[in-house]
């Protein structure tokens, strides 16, 4: 899956930067679906990205640091372009978005967790790597929610301990309805909205 290497991608292109200390702060962007509290106002923008020659994806991307820029908290999704509808499907989604985050920064993992978002399937991992020639210590979450991909991320240099921040980020995620289609800044040609998560829990187990 390419999506968390083009999150590793855009956070370099974007690197919200914030304040050193924390300033909490509840981020809700309109029609995203989500609300978490970031420690500090991020940078929040839309990437059209064309990971393969007949493919074009929108990446949805709020990003801020802390620690002299040294902590990068970021929150991303798209949507996905067909239905993950059986357990196959889903895990290529979840498991395959680890391989692409592992590629893009040179990384080995150090932790892989099956976790669920309510009734939505996901993955907890962590991993250390290199990018642009500096180590890092990365921690996300994925989740699969309808065609829906969100992810919340944690990259850091290793000489910053961020673990409390960490934990406050990632329990502060949570789910809302979808009020408005979010605007693709790129077109100004008529989309239909995206689906919303649904309401009825999927049967699978592959987030179990």
């Amino acid at each position: 899956m390419i999506f968390q290497s083009l999150v590793l991608m855009l956070a370099a292109i974007c690197g919200g930067q914030g304040a050193d200390e924390p300033q909490w702060q509840k981020v809700a962007p309109e029609g995203a679906g989500f609300e978490v509290l970031m420690p500090n106002a991020p940078k929040i923008a839309a990437h059209k990205v064309t990971p393969l020659p007949e493919k074009t994806i929108t990446v949805n991307l709020a990003s801020t640091s802390i620690s002299q820029g040294k902590a990068l908290f970021m929150v991303a999704y798209h949507d996905l372009d067909f239905d993950a509808t059986n357990d196959d499907k889903i895990r290529d989604v979840l498991d395959g978005g680890i391989k692409g985050s592992l590629l893009n920064a040179l990384g080995k993992l150090t932790k892989h967790t099956r976790i669920n978002l309510g009734e939505y399937p996901g993955r907890h991992f962590e991993y250390a790597g290199n990018r642009f020639g500096q180590k890092i210590m990365a921690t996300s979450r994925i989740f699969l929610v309808g065609r829906r991909v969100y992810q919340t991320t944690v990259i850091r240099s290793p000489e910053v301990d961020v673990a409390a921040e960490t934990k406050k980020f990632f329990d502060s995620f949570k789910l809302v309805a979808v009020t408005a289609a979010p605007v693709d800044p790129f077109s100004s040609d008529d989309k239909a909205p995206p689906k919303s998560p649904p309401s009825k829990k999927r049967k699978s187990d592959a987030g179990k």
